[in-house]
């Protein structure tokens, strides 16, 4: 026995060995119905490390909703000595913008010190600096990062007779920079001691460099103010209507009036069409007035109307006509041109002006709203603007089923915008195309409102010049205005 048991302790089994008998068990090793537990992988743990100033201590996160306040549940580490790392098993770690939270002397809460742009590759290292902060805050703003470096670069150079790079090894350059790293820290804790620190509030200071960096200290604190003024042109805030989605998903259709608890927290849950859901002026949540042409309020079932009010953000839309001739009528297609400029024959051809009123572009009929009823401006508002991609937005209902006076299904209010074209519509949102930077594209958002296909991610391109204008563009227009 002995002399067996020595033989079978020297056997090696092939893999291709193993693989057959383990082919004819449950289990390897096994000859009953039991399964084996499966090997687990460990989760893949992405990591962003990040550098700032050895002196500097405080909280940085993964700021996911852009609110530069560290949430709870966003991904978040302590910095010591200017040095932290964030990891997650979440990819987004890798492609959110970062806050650095630091306590001031003074205050009674963190407040953001410093911003930087998405780490992108795993295992990165990202800077934190005013530079950064700087930026990103252009970037939250719709700049590239090439230009955004170009211009706070230029602005440095210029101010503090430096030589800096306008690539992105500008932040790395912490020696240089000195004297002008307390100012910025001068100029960012006196605008969050009097608004609310945000993209904008960060972009417009990042704007007016060349304007504060000379100042003394007592000069930026009183700058600050301005700052703030400025940064309410880049963002103004308006409240945001809701989807108008009031049914659930229940796993078998999406059309349950009632929510099923296996699938919580759908959209029906939450929102105006939830806590406001009165359909005596507009439908799930939506709220709106009915204007007449000097701007006094009508009854919800008015059979003749000039404006719409949206009761929830404000907003005073224009109605549309639908008798194919009049320059208010929902199909009419206007040129959007962006400076003031003789409009070429091609963009006539392709615009609704081939009548006695001469209107083509958008800003003639801006001028055309703003001087109706004895120049006081259609209802009047006097000053009618093309509308952004968010305000256009705000008036999409993706709930409704109605359609307007073309037999066309559209996803906004019919009772209210009865005449809505089936076309795209041209916004005043500048859309990046080709790399350019917000303020050198030639392309602009549109939006649709036909529910089968919204063209909530298009964009047209405009003529810059006479001389650039290959092709043109011209689309219907439903303009806005606040009273």
């Amino acid at each position: 026995m002995e002399k067996w048991r020595s033989r079978t302790m020297k056997i090696n089994l092939s893999p291709l060995y193993l693989a057959l008998v383990c082919a004819g068990l449950t289990a390897c090793g096994s000859s009953d119905d039991s399964t084996t537990t499966p090997t687990i992988e460990p989760a893949k743990v992405y990591s962003v490390s990040f550098a700032a100033d050895a002196s500097i201590d405080g909280q940085i996160c993964a700021d996911g909703n852009q609110n530069f306040v560290c949430d709870v549940g966003e991904t978040q580490a302590d910095m010591t000595a200017g040095v932290a790392t964030l990891s997650s098993e979440d990819v987004a770690v890798l492609n959110n913008y970062y806050i650095l939270q630091s306590q001031d002397a003074g205050s009674d809460k963190p407040m953001m010190r410093y911003l930087a742009s998405a780490a992108i590759a795993d295992k990165s290292e990202v800077t934190l600096n005013p530079v950064s902060s700087m930026v990103s805050g252009l970037m939250l703003n719709g700049m590239t990062q090439e230009k955004a470096l170009a211009s706070i670069a230029s602005s440095l150079n210029k101010q503090f007779t430096l030589e800096l790079p306008t690539d992105a090894s500008l932040l790395q350059h912490h020696d240089a920079l000195t004297d002008f790293n307390p100012k910025f820290d001068i100029m960012w804790q006196a605008i969050g001691a009097k608004a609310a620190q945000s993209p904008a509030l960060l972009a417009a200071m990042s704007q007016h460099l060349a304007s504060w960096a000379g100042m003394t200290d007592e000069d930026m604190l009183v700058f600050a103010e301005d700052i703030i003024g400025y940064a309410s042109q880049l963002n103004s805030v308006y409240p945001m209507t809701d989807t108008g989605i009031t049914l659930f998903a229940d796993g078998t259709s999406f059309a349950s009036d009632s929510r099923d608890e296996q699938f919580a927290g759908q959209d029906a849950d939450y929102g105006l069409d939830k806590t406001n859901n009165d359909n005596s002026d507009g439908a799930a949540g939506f709220s709106y007035q009915k204007l007449d042409a000097k701007g006094e309020a009508l009854a919800a079932d008015a059979q003749l109307w000039s404006c719409v009010k949206d009761l929830n953000t404000g907003l005073i839309w224009e109605n549309k006509t639908a008798d194919g001739t009049g320059v208010q009528d929902k199909d009419r297609l206007l040129v959007y041109i962006k400076d003031e400029r003789v409009i070429t024959q091609g963009e006539i051809d392709e615009a609704s002006c081939d009548d006695a009123s001469g209107i083509c572009t958008t800003s003639q009929y801006q001028t055309h709203l703003n001087e109706l009823e004895d120049k006081q401006g259609l209802c009047g508002v006097k000053d009618w603007q093309l509308p952004s991609f968010d305000q256009l937005y705000s008036l999409v209902n993706f709930a409704s089923t109605d359609s307007g006076s073309d037999d066309v299904q559209m996803a906004v209010d019919i009772k209210f915008f009865p005449n809505s074209a089936d076309n795209d519509y041209w916004s005043s949102t500048p859309s990046v195309e080709n790399y350019a930077s917000m303020d050198q594209s030639a392309y602009m958002w549109t939006l649709g409102f036909n529910r089968w296909y919204m063209g909530a991610t298009t964009s047209y391109s405009y003529c810059v010049s006479q001389d650039d204008c290959d092709y043109p563009s011209a689309l219907p227009v439903r303009l806005v205005g606040v009273k």
